[in-house]
């Protein structure tokens, strides 16, 4: 009987020598974070068009603020997992306020809630292994300390890109470094 199945595992796990006991037997496909910037940090707008696009099949973009969907794409880094997280709880806050709109305000509340998330996973000693990640485009093409940049893919610290194989800091755990002062 001819039948498809999905099967979806964190990007990480594709890092592992174990993965070619996989890659052998099914037909894989990698799928990287929707890329919105550039490896130097320049903005890609076909990327966040993109973005627009997917969201646009699943709602009205009207029912959002300009500047609160901008600032959730912007500071998902491509993750439409997150991205999604991020709206529902934000479409959710603005239920509670009986508004039809979502505001920048119901956006960060939301981001907020997921920078807590993601941060708790990071430990100091993995602070200037981020750093030297977010600062330098050669280190964002290398996997340094595999176990720490695997683990840290593994929490979506650390988000891959797509065409030429990349890595860069979530956004909102830059956000987070700058806020301790360790990014400037």
């Amino acid at each position: 009987m001819p039948a498809h199945v999905i099967y979806t595992f964190p990007i990480a796990l594709s890092y592992s020598a174990m993965f070619r006991s996989v890659s052998d037997y099914f037909r894989t496909e990698i799928l990287p974070m929707i890329k919105i910037k550039q490896i130097n940090g320049d903005v890609y707008l076909p990327g966040i068009e993109a973005i627009k696009n997917i969201l646009s099949l699943r709602f009205e973009l009207s029912l959002f603020k300009e500047k609160a969907l901008n600032r959730a794409i912007m500071s998902t880094g491509g993750s439409l997992r997150d991205l999604f997280k991020i709206l529902a709880d934000a479409a959710t806050r603005a239920g509670r306020r009986n508004s039809e709109i979502i505001e920048l305000e119901d956006v960060n509340i939301a981001l907020n809630k997921l920078s807590s998330t993601l941060t708790r996973m990071i430990e100091t000693n993995n602070y200037k292994l981020l750093i030297k990640i977010h600062e330098s485009e050669i280190e964002k093409q290398k996997i340094e300390n595999r176990d720490n940049s695997l683990e840290l893919m593994q929490a979506m610290v650390l988000l891959e890109y797509n065409t030429k194989r990349w890595c860069d800091v979530h956004p909102l755990v830059v956000e987070f470094l700058e806020g301790l002062g360790e990014i400037e």
